[in-house]
């Protein structure tokens, strides 16, 4: 049958690549990790007398680790489970305990590091720190109306300036005698005349 050149599931020979069956020796491998999660390679080799690198394949295997998230359903206990809950808790109070013992001292004798850090855990505990930052204010706009205003206020301040202009030009031609839309309209006539 011809394989795609792409297809990674299988040896250019046709073979399967990685563990297609699970022996005895896989479910008792998977029985072993559930035990003590954090044994090594080696060890795993050593115990099962296999090679490091052939374990590394079979736990990287899809086959193996669907066989290892069903063996941990089927071997984890609700009532473990309860009792690690409950021992966590436990933990947690005569820690809680500890720190307040510590804290209880006077100021003088608690290392800055250890109220900084009881400040750290109690503050994300109690939530503070640990959700998004707040929004910023929604300011809403009315474009009509801004723009409107925007209008009244340019053309206040156009007949501003042609109130300030009429009211330089009525200077200069009491101080000339001349009315300026005269000298304007001479000084254009005698432009035009030049040539």
């Amino acid at each position: 049958m011809p394989r795609d050149s792409a297809d990674t599931t299988h040896w250019p020979n046709g073979r399967a690549r990685g563990v297609q069956r699970l022996s005895a020796a896989h479910v008792a491998l998977a029985d072993a990790l559930i035990a003590d999660p954090s044994v090594s390679h080696i060890e795993l080799a050593a115990r099962f007398e296999y090679t490091a690198g052939w374990i590394g394949q079979v736990l990287a295997s899809e086959a193996f680790q669907s066989t290892l998230a069903a063996r941990r359903r089927e071997l984890v206990d609700p009532a473990l489970k309860a009792s690690i809950e409950q021992q966590i808790g436990g933990v947690m109070q005569r820690a809680l305990e500890i720190i307040r013992e510590q804290l209880a001292k006077p100021s003088a004798e608690v290392p800055a590091a250890v109220a900084l850090r009881a400040f750290e855990v109690s503050s994300k505990a109690a939530g503070y720190g640990s959700g998004p930052p707040p929004a910023a204010p929604k300011v809403e706009v009315n474009v009509v109306a801004h723009l409107e205003q925007l209008a009244g206020n340019l053309e206040s301040l156009l007949k501003r300036r042609k109130a300030e202009t009429n009211a330089i030009d009525a200077t200069a031609e009491a101080d000339s005698g001349v009315p300026p839309s005269a000298s304007r309209g001479a000084a254009k006539l005698v432009v035009t005349s030049s040539d």
